[in-house]
């Protein structure tokens, strides 16, 4: 095997090391939804008390990614990742003592956060160096690890819950996929390096690459901001109530894991088809896509009581949510390069982790004021309409 062909060929070793780190690392994410009952049960707290967790664990998440990107242009991946898994097992240690609120905001919030941090960033940072024509179907490969987590996370939950309780059953899931991104890391190599003479490696060299002070003093920077700050504030809002959302219909906890299932499988579906197709017509072409896709969903869950039609709107919701967030470091490596891909990709996450966050709390607050989720979602389809906006109108910065 050539020089060329060993790089190309583990880089595609990678992609499935990342389809196994993003897999266990979201399944700790989407599998809480379905904790959420016992939890409302058995402390006393409203949904809105215990979905708060979850929005401060997208803040945690989406700030501390400033450092993780960072570290990871400097270390590489792997002691990131690594660090990343002992986090997210510990978390999800600490939730299994709860008594009260605080337990769920240290372990949920902030440990669980902190590994979140370690992992997506310095996963797509990585792709980032290792492809560049190639890029958006890398990272939507990988990114179906948390397409299969939608619907194994709350699956493996209701199981736990129902073979050990919901405290021994946090331990079992957090101490499985916290060790699973641990393992992951092992393989994981910053970049392909610069010796190799090779056609692909030297299109990594000639890309263009702006450094985070360069990338912000440029309006596409805080363009790009605009579209993470609308698209993921809506993005985490119907993660978090799945289950509440199956609860309001009279479905039971199963009806929580089979709208995660059915979101999933439009998530798969959809990321096996983004990554060829935005190689083709454009990454950003492909973004704007997938978010016109997501306002559909927004709008069918507000307008749908029949069964079928909210299956369908989680089939949207997974197609649009799910897929596009494969394609935002492919558009932030398209846009400003791959060499400080970690710093700027973190940066933009820190930036705007309060849409992030205000989603889930802000979804809680209106069903607790309403009595149902659908002005959270007309609210939703009327934020993504702006991130599609921001989207349109993105542009390459020139190089002076």
């Amino acid at each position: 095997m050539d020089q060329e062909q060993s790089v190309r060929y583990y880089g595609w070793i990678i992609v499935g090391l990342s389809f196994v780190l993003m897999m266990a690392a979201y399944c700790l994410l989407y599998c809480y939804s379905v904790f959420i009952p016992p939890l409302v049960r058995d402390l006393g707290l409203s949904r809105a008390e215990v979905s708060a967790p979850f929005s401060i664990c997208v803040v945690v998440y989406s700030t501390m990614s400033l450092i993780s990107g960072r570290l990871t242009d400097r270390f590489g991946p792997r002691p990131v990742i690594m660090a990343a898994g002992l986090l997210m097992a510990a978390g999800f240690v600490v939730l299994s003592r709860a008594q009260a609120s605080v337990e769920l905001y240290v372990g949920y919030s902030v440990l669980y956060g902190l590994g979140m941090s370690g992992a997506y960033i310095p996963m797509s940072a990585t792709l980032v160096r290792w492809f560049v024509a190639k890029r958006g179907t890398a990272l939507a490969l990988s990114n179906l690890g948390g397409s299969a987590a939608m619907a194994i996370g709350p699956f493996l939950g209701v199981i736990l819950i129902e073979a050990f309780g919901w405290r021994d059953g946090f331990i079992a899931i957090g101490a499985l996929c916290g060790g699973l991104v641990s393992l992951s890391a092992i393989g994981f190599r910053r970049d392909p390096g610069d010796a190799p003479d090779s056609p692909s490696i030297a299109a990594l060299n000639r890309e263009p690459s702006f450094t985070l002070p360069e990338a912000r003093r440029t309006p596409a920077f805080w363009i790009m901001c605009g579209i993470y700050l609308f698209a993921w504030s809506v993005m985490f809002f119907p993660l978090a109530h799945f289950g509440g959302i199956a609860l309001d219909r009279g479905w039971g906890p199963e009806g929580g894991v089979q709208i995660f299932a059915i979101a999933a499988c439009g998530g798969v579906c959809g990321r096996l088809v983004i990554g060829s197709v935005s190689d083709r017509i454009g990454r950003k072409a492909g973004l704007v896509l997938l978010l016109a896709i997501q306002i559909a969903s927004c709008l069918l869950f507000a307008w749908s009581a029949a069964p079928i039609l909210v299956y369908a709107a989680a089939i949207l919701f997974g197609i649009g949510s799910g897929a596009s967030v494969a394609l935002y470091p492919a558009v932030v490596g398209d846009t400003f390069g791959r060499k400080h891909v970690g710093a700027i990709a973190g940066f933009a996450f820190a930036f705007t982790c309060s849409g992030g966050a205000l989603g889930p709390m802000v979804g809680g607050w209106i069903h607790d004021q309403t009595g149902s989720y659908d002005q959270a979602f007309l609210l939703g389809a009327i934020v993504t309409c702006l991130a599609m906006v921001c989207a349109i109108v993105l542009k390459r910065p020139a190089r002076h």
